[in-house]
């Protein structure tokens, strides 16, 4: 039996919508309201309200929803009418259709909740749906044995893994991560590419061609003493700004060649 339910306010046609007026009125005021076509449902909880958890033990919930258009669902606990912010496994994303899904959370320090407040937004943040539970929730802060979870908790949470793995084989595969993969891959190359380039051009132009050339001598200089001092000091992403800055300097140098060839060309060109 569900906990709560955000049901669904049908959509009527407008002649019945002052025979309707009151049904209509006590779902909109009631728990777990439905804005639009969307609705969800608190259906279940692992463990059951009253409850007192250990550090970091999650607070499970069982939540079906309906919807006809993209949303965003997670979950607000709180406690005297105050957000209690706290680790979670994210937010669920869900196109039209139906389902189940399984929102947790918990605390590493001892915290209470009394509330909890389920809500479905759009993806540009527009509230559409919520639903709300009353409960009684206390976080020892200490570190206790966990019981075995629902059987429920752990189906849904292999169908959101198995969800998961589905929307990353989509996004990996789909043509503009492809694209994405190719400008890394090129940005990757620059560096080198940069560093051979730029040696060429200093050691073969002369005069003020030479002193083009040269130009991105001094700001990728500093970027590379930054990247070395990023890996002596042990940071994981040290060469990320060498990076970012290779193609800017690689693509500068490349125009400083192009207009030179087009300078020797119409040289050429007047003298023939």
């Amino acid at each position: 039996m569900p906990l709560l339910s955000a049901a669904a306010g049908p959509v009527w046609p407008d002649r019945l919508a002052v025979t309707l007026g009151l049904a209509l009125y006590a779902l909109v005021t009631a728990p777990g309201a439905t804005r639009g076509s969307t609705t969800v449902q608190l259906l279940e909880t692992d463990p059951a309200s009253p409850a007192i958890l250990g550090r970091t033990q999650p607070f499970s919930l069982r939540v079906g929803y309906t919807t006809t258009e993209p949303v965003v669902i997670g979950e607000e606990p709180s406690f005297a009418g105050r957000r209690k912010p706290a680790m979670n496994n994210g937010e669920a994303h869900r196109g039209p259709g139906d389902g189940e899904i399984l929102l947790w959370f918990a605390y590493y320090e001892a915290q209470r909740v009394d509330s909890v407040r389920v809500t479905a937004t759009t993806p540009s943040g527009k509230l559409v749906a919520e639903a709300a539970l009353p409960v009684d929730l206390v976080w020892s802060g200490r570190p206790t044995l966990w019981p075995a979870p629902a059987i429920w908790v752990e189906r849904l949470r292999q169908e959101m893994e198995q969800h998961r793995k589905a929307e990353h084989a989509v996004l990996t595969n789909s043509p503009f991560m492809r694209v994405i993969d190719w400008v890394v891959v090129a940005m990757m190359w620059c560096v080198p590419g940069y560093f051979v380039l730029q040696g060429w051009m200093v050691w073969r132009l002369h005069g003020g061609w030479r002193k083009a050339a040269a130009a991105p001598l001094w700001p990728m200089g500093a970027v590379l003493l930054y990247t070395v001092y990023a890996l002596i000091d042990g940071s994981n992403i040290f060469p990320l700004v060498l990076i970012f800055s290779a193609p800017l300097a690689f693509f500068y140098l490349l125009i400083i060649a192009g207009l030179r060839c087009l300078t020797r060309l119409a040289r050429a060109g007047g003298d023939g």
